[in-house]
């Protein structure tokens, strides 16, 4: 159903030679980061989909005495059953984002991890392509999420049984109760590597068929269909855990001020809270120096501050929850007691509305690399 009208219209024109259209090859590894509808494509089928509407309603409502009872019946049943062909075409009609190159295959295969400032840590291949994979590490005393979220760190370099160690670079990262799961994307690979990948791909029993085939049902083919088409999808994900907490911070705007300014101005006023520092962690936070001398002056003293309360921060930067709304791409300086040393320069990356205030996502200063 989904097909017919265009394989139509082809058949045609080469039947009657008004066209001859040469076959193209479908590009391969190539990502689309935006949700695309294919109008054209869907037409056809809102176009029956109108006419379907307009019958039931006519055949229902407004004339159903053109028909018996009995034929009535049998005309709806029909009707709502292409109805649900037709719906599924037109969801068929929404190419969803697609943020990888290569498709994975599942796995669960060993493998070890080495961290650029953790040393090496086993876990497990969660899928596998040929361009990346994902990565399971369970969190142990030596990789805890306290010491992890305080210190930038990404893995370097996986070693996996039969292929040996391919270097590369975690391009995110996710943690949990349990441990983190990273995206790992590989260096341009060597032909011996390819071939070792290749076939412990192929080795997988997960490679040619996965659950959803075995259970594609019309239902939850189906739902499946209407979930993807009408789901968001996430374009980006964090690049270094994030610790959850519920610390207060004071914001201060430096939006007229150019990038190096703005540092200098942070700087000194940075260097106010060196005076006299002593070890402390609080509670849900960071284990860092934070300021108790009763003569150094606090941020918060600006009349310009906004408050906003945290909650989650790491090593790269912090989400907040504040009733006034931030420009996406102003400069800040944050400062966050009992979580962070002193304060810093952040980056506004993102901004959502809640029921009540807004969201936002700061990036700090000393996890660009181009600050």
């Amino acid at each position: 159903m989904a097909l017919t009208p265009a394989i139509a219209l082809s058949a045609a024109a080469e039947t009657l030679g008004l066209r001859v259209k040469a076959f193209n090859v479908t590009p391969k590894g190539v990502g689309l980061k935006e949700q695309v509808f294919h109008w054209r494509i869907a037409l056809p089928h809102l176009v029956l989909l109108t006419l379907a509407a307009v019958g039931l309603v006519r055949g229902i409502f407004l004339s159903p005495e053109l028909a018996n009872t009995s034929a009535l019946y049998i005309n709806v049943f029909w009707c709502l059953y292409f109805v649900v062909g037709l719906v599924l075409a037109v969801t068929l009609c929404v190419e969803r984002p697609r943020l990888r190159s290569a498709e994975r295959t599942p796995m669960s295969t060993p493998v070890t991890a080495a961290f650029q400032n953790f040393g090496a840590h086993p876990g497990e291949l969660v899928d596998l392509s040929l361009m990346g994979t994902r990565i399971s590490i369970p969190w142990s005393e030596r990789l805890d999420p306290k010491g992890f979220a305080s210190k930038a760190s990404s893995v370097t370099a996986l070693q996996i049984p039969e292929v040996g160690e391919l270097p590369g670079i975690g391009s995110w990262i996710v943690n949990s109760s349990d441990g983190v799961t990273i995206g790992f994307r590989f260096d341009p690979l060597t032909p011996e590597q390819t071939v070792d990948l290749v076939q412990v791909i192929t080795e997988s029993p997960n490679w040619v068929r996965g659950d959803e085939e075995e259970k594609a049902y019309l239902a939850t083919a189906g739902w499946r269909a209407v979930r993807g088409a009408t789901t968001p999808t996430l374009p980006w994900r964090r690049a270094q855990v994030r610790m959850a907490t519920s610390s207060s911070a004071v914001l201060h705007l430096v939006t007229l001020f150019e990038r190096g300014p703005a540092l200098e101005l942070a700087r000194e006023r940075e260097a106010a809270f060196a005076v006299d520092r002593v070890p402390t962690a609080a509670a849900g936070g960071l284990a860092l120096d934070v300021v108790d001398h009763p003569e150094v002056e606090s941020l918060d003293r600006d009349p310009g501050a906004l408050t906003a309360a945290v909650e989650d921060i790491g090593f790269g930067g912090c989400r907040l929850s504040l009733r006034h709304r931030l420009k996406p791409g102003a400069l800040v300086i944050v400062e966050i007691p009992g979580s962070l040393a002193q304060p810093e320069v952040a980056e506004v990356r993102w901004v959502k509305r809640r029921w009540v205030g807004y969201e936002a996502g700061l990036q700090f200063d000393r996890a660009n690399p181009t600050g």
